[in-house]
């Protein structure tokens, strides 16, 4: 049985090589870490069961054959995850929280990241604060879906979801 995982980076977002190596490892990573299960009947332990598929043990016993696809959009990648999960393929989506490279114009500040303010002081007309929500960046956080990761599962389930991707 050929058994493999496919992770499906976003093109579109113009990621740097390192974040996307780092998105594709957590999608990785996710699909096994969301089929485990705190074992409950251990009080102040830290054992947790894990659930897997039959493809999933067969792909941690042998080569861990993975292959990385690019797909330009957001909706794409949402119809190919609404896919696996419909013949329960195990999957999981990546969602990044916006802290080093996706950023968007702070609503507060309209992307300022100062506020004038009139002053009375014959010096200076206007006196200027930092935007509090933003810190005086003009940018703020905005969670971005990057990536998924389909199996490990049979090849030729996955090659029906995914057969038409370009390698990245």
């Amino acid at each position: 049985m050929n058994i493999k995982q496919i992770i499906i980076m976003r093109t579109d977002l113009n990621m740097r090589k390192g974040k996307m190596i780092a998105q594709g490892a957590h999608a990785s990573m996710k699909v096994f870490l969301d089929r485990m299960q705190f074992n409950k009947e251990k009080i102040n332990s830290y054992e947790y069961d894990l659930k897997l598929t039959n493809g999933m043990h067969i792909w941690i016993e042998n080569n861990f054959t993975k292959i990385v696809f690019g797909i330009n959009s957001l909706e794409k990648l949402m119809r190919l995850k609404e896919k696996a999960d419909e013949v329960k393929i195990p999957n999981a989506l990546i969602k990044d929280n916006g802290l080093t490279e996706f950023k968007e114009k702070c609503p507060e500040c309209s992307g300022y990241g100062k506020f004038s303010s009139l002053m009375t002081s014959p010096t200076a007309l206007f006196t200027y604060y930092e935007c509090l929500k933003c810190k005086g960046t003009g940018k703020i956080n905005k969670p971005t879906i990057t990536c998924l990761a389909i199996g490990p599962d049979e090849s030729e389930k996955i090659d029906k979801i995914t057969g038409d991707l370009q390698l990245l």
